[in-house]
């Protein structure tokens, strides 16, 4: 019987509905987005077009002039028409334009009343917009002394008679969406006498704010989202294929470190076996037999240093690494390392200079802070030259500690400088003078440092020297 495999596993489905329903939200979240970035763009748009229309037309008044007209008695003063045909020139200068008046403030703080009204002076005909024949109240045109409740209009209370402004909302009734603009008018002696008040038809407006979630814009959306989505599916990608280089490039690594560390103890391996062989069909001394076996053992120590540089690598990189601190000192540390590296120093006749300075107590993992400086120091003495003098310097305030260790060996290239941190890697001239190195030692005493708080960072010239500077802050050491 044939077995089906599903085009899509489950994890791959739950993985495409994810999907899909980000590019949902994402186009939901841009419409919405857009939609409320679009009308208040146009909203400032026409205030601004409102407010400026406003301050002109208050331009083509005097506060005198508006004294002049005090009342109804006023209508058929020559003051009065000329006020009205001068709003009427202002209406018909917008075609959106629906009012044009001016008001002035009367001892009640909530009540303007109307000076001029453009519309005024129009005939019968023109007044009876229904044409029913009658005037009614919503048709009716205002006249000098008509009260007017501006309770419920901030901008009519204060800011128009100080500066041109507009309402902050629109105003929506029978005839249409309506907003409206001010501005004050001015005396000679700069006291204001009224305003100048524009009624604005904002019908496009609201039907092109409306339209922004036409069947385009919103098909433009969703081509948005699917292209957001299908780069976020991209940056994912290549972040997975940048992983996977870097796992190849380790594997790569890897498989260098083994035929070259593992392939040197195989060699010794096959050799002696091939002597020992020998000693089957021959008699072999008590000596010679030493020497076989002296040499299988340093076959064993160079595959047993790569062992525990693999094991401590993978630790670290696991974060399975068991730190134990204890309280220490400084110098103790110090004393034990010196110890330690003095037999490793004398045969390639070198010296250590301590240059210690006061004793810090610490608390720390002493064993594996032992382990740093001395890595550090065997690369110290391996690209140093014989003969020559490797420095450790401590220095320390009351927040850290400073270990300095300075040779005066080949140092490192600017290009090697950026990865000597990384697991595998081996600077161009490692191989020279450390062949039996593995591209651990670097990686695994940042990430200890890291793990402790520590900071490493290494300063070298070419041809002159290198400056391996470990920094541990103590209220972490």
């Amino acid at each position: 019987m044939p077995v089906y495999h599903p085009l899509l596993t489950r994890k791959q489905i739950i993985s495409t509905i994810l999907i899909a329903s980000f590019v949902v939200l994402i186009t939901g979240l841009l419409g919405f987005f857009f939609f409320i970035k679009g009308r208040s763009i146009m909203e400032m748009q026409i205030k601004n077009h409102l407010s400026t229309t406003a301050a002109i037309g208050s331009q083509l008044f005097t506060g005198d002039e508006l004294d002049e007209v005090k009342g109804a008695e006023d209508i058929d003063s020559i003051f009065y028409i000329d006020l009205v045909y001068r709003l009427r020139s202002i209406k018909e200068s917008d075609e959106n334009i629906e009012y044009a008046y001016l008001m002035r403030r009367t001892d009640d703080p909530d009540i303007l009343e109307f000076i001029a009204d453009a519309d005024a002076l129009d005939p019968f005909e023109v007044s009876d917009a229904n044409s029913n024949g009658v005037i009614e109240d919503d048709e009716a045109n205002s006249y000098p002394g008509d009260e007017y409740d501006i309770s419920e209009i901030p901008a009519m209370q204060g800011d128009a008679f100080t500066h041109p402004t507009t309402d902050d909302e629109f105003t929506e009734d029978q005839w249409g969406v309506l907003i409206s603009g001010y501005a004050p008018v001015f005396r000679t002696d700069g006291s204001v006498a009224g305003i100048l008040g524009i009624d604005m038809q904002a019908s496009e407006f609201d039907r092109a704010a409306t339209s922004l979630f036409s069947p385009v814009a919103l098909l433009l959306l969703l081509v948005l989202g699917l292209l957001i989505s299908l780069y976020v599916l991209y940056i994912i990608w290549k972040k997975r294929m940048a992983s996977f280089k870097e796992i190849e490039k380790e594997r790569s690594s890897m498989l260098q470190l083994m035929m070259h560390q593992i392939g040197s103890p195989l060699t010794i391996f096959r050799w002696f076996a091939e002597e020992l062989q020998n000693c089957r069909t021959m008699e072999c001394n008590g000596m010679v037999l030493g020497d076989y076996l002296d040499g299988m053992q340093d076959g064993i120590e160079m595959l047993d240093i790569v062992f525990q540089g693999l094991v401590k690598a993978d630790k670290v990189h696991t974060g399975s690494l068991r730190f134990e601190p204890k309280q220490t000192t400084l110098n103790t540390i110090l004393r034990n390392v010196r110890e330690s590296m003095e037999p490793k120093l004398r045969r390639r006749n070198q010296m250590l200079d301590l240059e210690i300075g006061e004793d810090i107590p610490l608390v720390l993992d002493a064993t594996l802070m032992e382990e740093v400086i001395k890595e550090l120091l065997i690369n110290a003495s391996v690209f140093s030259p014989e003969g020559s003098t490797i420095t450790l310097h401590t220095s320390s305030d009351a927040l850290r500690v400073r270990l300095e260790i300075i040779d005066n060996g080949c140092g490192i290239s600017d290009a090697d400088l950026p990865r000597v941190f990384e697991k595998f890697f081996r600077g161009s001239d490692a191989a020279r003078y450390k062949p039996s190195g593995n591209g651990l030692g670097l990686f695994v005493v940042r990430a200890i440092l890291e793990r402790i708080g520590g900071k490493i960072w290494i300063d070298t010239e070419k041809e002159k020297g290198t400056t391996v500077t470990v920094e541990l802050e103590l209220g972490d050491a």
